[in-house]
């Protein structure tokens, strides 16, 4: 027997996605899904845009969170760029000359 949709939806947002369970005032969950619908938004997506927009993330940034590997490699190169005790090239020809030194 196959899997319904909500199943399937079930999975992947499992796999995909954090749940933030959020709390708002008695009385403000209306307010929020009102301004939400007037803005032709879910109150998911208007919470998602808001925090986005906070953290200053592209739309990129916002929905691809790179693994651990890729992440620690990142932090590296920012380190590096900024260690005036690192040297840097700016051509292939000077590194390899350097490596050939």
């Amino acid at each position: 027997m196959g899997k319904t949709s909500s199943e399937v939806k079930y999975r992947w947002n499992k796999k995909a996605y954090d749940a933030i369970p959020l709390t708002v005032p008695k009385g403000r969950k209306q307010d929020i899904a009102s301004f939400a619908s007037d803005h032709g938004e879910s109150v998911n997506g208007l919470i998602n845009r808001l925090i986005q927009t906070e953290l200053g993330l592209t739309d990129e940034q916002w929905k691809h969170v790179p693994n651990e590997v890729t992440a620690a490699a990142m932090e590296e190169a920012d380190r590096i760029t900024t260690d005036p005790n690192v040297q840097g090239f700016n051509s292939s020809d000077e590194l390899s000359a350097e490596l050939k030194s």
